[in-house]
């Protein structure tokens, strides 16, 4: 009974983290309240994840906090150019979708094609910006070659943010967990995908 409530054991451990993932969370939440600085939040948001796995956590808020200035100026242009290629995509989706469609329905495979390749890169550019200090479109090239050369690991990434958001969406009673852990959680599961690459 004493190694199972050991503070280094596996069961106190696991609690912590949770913890974590639940306040960094929170933080990331509200700093993507201005839409604008949702890349700099979840830039934030992957470094204290980075730092979990690599076993170097410190103290939570304040290493969000201070990650969150470094990727301001940056996180903001690449929340700025991936929620234009998105929406911009989804319109066409949606233009080119039903009876009433204003675009040709041909249009309709290419723009999902493109979003799920714009979900691709940006699954790895933001953890990229969080540990790697680049210009933007140089870590947008790397985030595209890392999505293609390790596509087993981007499918993998795709799906976990799929299965969460189908869980919270469709399952009513598990709807607070996109409060509490609707993106440090998946973060932090695709993490176990992309940090031993980011590693090499």
């Amino acid at each position: 009974m004493h190694n199972f409530f050991d503070p280094d054991g596996f069961l106190m451990r696991g609690l912590r983290q949770i913890s974590d993932l639940l306040v960094l969370n929170i933080l990331t939440i509200l700093a993507s309240l201005p839409v604008v600085t949702s890349g700099a939040a979840l830039a934030a948001m992957h470094y204290v994840i980075i730092d979990m796995h690599a076993g170097e956590e410190g103290y939570i808020a304040r290493t969000f906090f201070t990650q969150f200035r470094v990727n301001l100026k940056k996180g903001t242009i690449l929340t700025v150019l991936f929620l234009g290629a998105g929406l911009l995509l989804w319109g066409d989706i949606r233009l080119s979708s039903g009876e009433n469609a204003i675009l040709p329905p041909a249009f309709k495979i290419p723009a999902i094609a493109l979003m799920l390749l714009l979900f691709a890169v940006f699954l790895y550019a933001i953890p990229l910006q969080a540990k790697f200090e680049n210009p933007v479109f140089a870590t947008l090239k790397n985030a595209a070659i890392m999505a293609a050369a390790y596509l087993p690991r981007t499918i993998g990434m795709m799906v976990i943010d799929a299965v969460f958001i189908f869980l919270v969406t469709q399952v009513s009673r598990l709807l607070p967990l996109a409060f509490f852990f609707g993106l440090s959680m998946p973060g932090y599961l695709r993490a176990y995908l992309y940090y031993p690459v980011l590693k090499r």
